[in-house]
């Protein structure tokens, strides 16, 4: 026997049509009727005042309601001879089922209908005096939760959030820094802030809610000496220098953070391997981390890329996980790189990050690097992201903003999101396999 998805898909997606229609009669129908209800009796304030708390309460029964309809379909989800013995399941547990069902999908090639998260770009308050940069993404890992209330699944590795809420916008402030509070300079505490948080299934706009964390420089960084404030000689302490000796020097000028930083100077045939052993102890399988980095070059040469990215035996680094700057687009003044990685499910013994200029630099351009990083990403609202430093160090409320955005398309995604904090495997394109007529 296997898995009976249409018979499944099919029981829910009754109960899920009659959630929605009250979705319907608790945002909009009953405002609406009150409304009139109110402008007919304008002149009557005995009669006004009793229909404000009489209209609220009838929309707090269908939220119990829709809940109580939506713990059907959870009874449904767990009945033990369609689904737990299908699954091979012992425990009703929701969270083992609802992982259970994610991988069975997968390997069946079953899928619903996709909902696509989008995330805008970050706005800096001009009045910032950090000049740092946040960098976000809506893929998951499968060893962390998405958000609060979304369980963590080790089988979305790899795949895109669709566990965000319809619109919201984010907004991070700074609210204890290095000059007035003690912090350590990169170890800011902020806030994060989307949309109010209301009851599952109400039927207000849905928001992330609030939250903290710390900037991502110096908190829980994995890499040693980052800043390349240490030396001996003309290697960097921590690191190996395998090629480019002859090339690399301690800077004290050109400086993006703290006191010291790395120049390499082209010579039009000197290459640069500069690596660093980070113990697979430090680390988790299929966590996603995030490793920025601040680079300038003194002009824009005709050759030498670089790439920074880690290295390991059986590890070969996607075009996505690596820091791969052309000499054509090397910058002359800071900027800020970066990019995520989902650590592999089995971590080599000989992982290291390693810092590479390929093809050598042209004569005359010197290299300068700063402020690498390496470390966890936050997660915020179904989404993640890495808050980094800039050369001017964020100050207590420094404020950045971007918006969060959900199509919500997946009529099923959407109520697994909505009471699950869980999504399903999906396709787009109209090549989901589970159609949300079901639902209708």
């Amino acid at each position: 026997m296997a898995l009976n998805y249409t018979n499944l898909f099919t029981d829910i997606g009754a109960i899920i049509a009659e959630i929605n229609s009250y979705q319907t009669m608790a945002g909009t129908t009953l405002p609406g009727d009150r409304d009139t209800l109110e402008a007919d009796l304008a002149g009557f304030l005995v009669c006004t005042s009793r229909l404000k708390p009489l209209y609220d309460a009838m929309q707090k029964h269908f939220i119990s309601l829709r809940q109580g309809l939506a713990q059907i379909a959870t009874l449904r989800l767990q009945d033990k001879e369609t689904v737990l013995d299908e699954l091979s399941l012992i425990s009703n547990d929701t969270t083992g089922l609802l992982r259970a069902l994610y991988r069975q999908m997968g390997l069946d090639s079953e899928s619903v209908d996709r909902s696509t998260v989008t995330l805008g770009s970050a706005t800096y308050a001009g009045a910032n005096n950090g000049n740092g940069k946040v960098f976000t993404s809506k893929v998951l890992d499968g060893y962390s939760s998405p958000g609060n209330g979304m369980p963590a699944c080790q089988h979305y590795n790899g795949a895109d959030s669709e566990l965000c809420v319809p619109s919201e916008t984010i907004t991070m402030v700074c609210t204890a820094d290095s000059e007035m509070d003690g912090r350590q300079e990169g170890s800011e505490s902020w806030t994060i802030q989307g949309g109010p948080s209301f009851p599952k299934l109400g039927w207000q706009d849905e928001g992330s809610g609030s939250g903290t964390f710390s900037t991502f420089n110096n908190q829980g960084s994995l890499v040693n000496n980052k800043d390349f404030e240490t030396w001996s000689t003309n290697t960097p302490t921590g690191w190996t220098l395998t090629t480019g000796a002859a090339g690399v020097t301690k800077e004290s000028t050109t400086i993006f953070r703290g006191t010291y930083a790395l120049k390499f100077a082209g010579n039009a045939s000197l290459l640069l391997d500069l690596n660093q052993a980070v113990s697979p102890s430090r680390l988790k399988a299929r966590q996603r981390y995030m490793l920025s980095l601040a680079v300038k070059a003194s002009g824009v040469p005709a050759a030498g890329n670089l790439v920074v990215k880690f290295t390991g035996t059986g590890y070969t680094a996607a075009s996505s996980e690596k820091i791969d700057i052309a000499a054509g687009s090397m910058p002359t003044s800071w900027t800020l790189y970066n990019c995520f990685i989902n650590l592999p499910s089995v971590l080599p013994s000989d992982w290291k990050l390693s810092i590479t200029v390929t093809g050598p630099l042209s004569n005359g351009t010197n290299l300068f690097l700063d402020s690498i990083c390496f470390a966890p990403v936050r997660w915020h609202g179904g989404f993640n992201f890495g808050l980094v430093s800039g050369s001017s160090p964020w100050l207590r409320g420094d404020r950045i903003t971007f918006t969060v955005a959900n199509d919500a398309a997946g009529t099923f995604q959407e109520f697994f999101r909505r009471w699950f904090g869980f999504q399903l495997v999906s396709a787009g394109g109209g090549g989901e396999t589970i159609d949300d007529a079901l639902a209708a």
